[in-house]
């Protein structure tokens, strides 16, 4: 990473290696805010409103104060603003952060919220198909609890963080998360699908997974297509008969995945996907 690049924190740039928090951040603290991972392709935000949307809606569920001022445009305006400073024209990976003023133990002292803008230049041109399908494995040591906030993308993320540690210590390229029934969530950073008889099932946003952008597109692409979408309960037995698993996000795109445990897979109905995501 390019250690001269520019941050926006709270419309004013700073280098990304200035101290811009103290000890007294709540979300260093209590990990007391959300984030948005967002992709920029040829110099355009991809799915803007999706991405603001879920942001909003998580900040009103975290009880945050928001200024009145803060919309769509004001986003989006923010985000090129960075991405110019930074002479930025193409592709390029975007972390949107807001979190609650400083303040307060466990009950803040305000609920005014902050917000923080990465950016980072990639080489790669738009969404690239994965040539090499993907290795899984299954993580269960902490399952992952489903409630109103678990389908946002929170500062809490530890679970992911020690699903990112298994897939090491497996040698695999990512493990998928359970919840605390035993079915399947997701993976440590993406949603997941499985295609059965040229039907495609995903797991529910009601089960706990994140309410993803990518997701949401994808099933509006399959829909589309003529194919048969079902978002519901995934049993962890699901991946044994499924004729093709992917992986989905807004970083990424479609990442198909070849093989679990002793289980391949092919890729057919995720690269139709695949190419009409490049269309859209």
């Amino acid at each position: 990473m390019k250690n001269n690049l520019i941050i926006n924190f709270n419309g004013k740039f700073y280098n990304q290696l200035d101290a811009i928090f103290g000890v007294a951040n709540r979300a260093f603290r209590y990990g007391d805010g959300l984030f948005e991972s967002i992709r920029m392709i040829d110099g355009k935000i991809q799915f803007a409103q999706d991405h603001f949307e879920r942001l909003y809606q998580g900040m009103n569920a975290l009880k945050m104060q928001i200024n009145p001022s803060f919309d769509l445009a004001f986003f989006v305006s923010e985000i090129n603003a960075l991405a110019k400073k930074n002479e930025i024209e193409s592709d390029a990976r975007i972390r949107f952060s807001v979190f609650r003023s400083d303040g307060g133990l466990y009950t803040p002292e305000a609920n005014k919220s902050l917000y923080l803008i990465e950016i980072q230049p990639i080489s790669e041109r738009g969404y690239q198909w994965n040539k090499k399908g993907l290795i899984i494995d299954i993580y269960s040591e902490i399952r992952k609890d489903f409630g109103f906030l678990s389908k946002y993308k929170t500062n809490n993320s530890l679970p992911y963080v020690l699903a990112g540690i298994a897939a090491q210590q497996l040698a695999v390229d990512t493990c998928i998360l359970l919840n605390t029934h035993g079915d399947i969530v997701e993976s440590t950073s993406s949603n997941l699908f499985f295609v059965k008889d040229n039907m495609l099932f995903t797991p529910a946003i009601q089960d706990g997974c994140i309410d993803g952008v990518m997701r949401k597109n994808v099933i509006i692409i399959a829909n589309k297509l003529g194919i048969k979408v079902y978002e519901n309960k995934v049993p962890l037995q699901s991946l044994a008969i499924a004729d093709e698993i992917f992986l989905t996000n807004s970083s990424l795109g479609i990442q198909w995945v070849v093989g679990y445990r002793g289980k391949r897979y092919f890729s057919r109905v995720a690269r139709l996907i695949y190419d009409e995501l490049q269309k859209k």
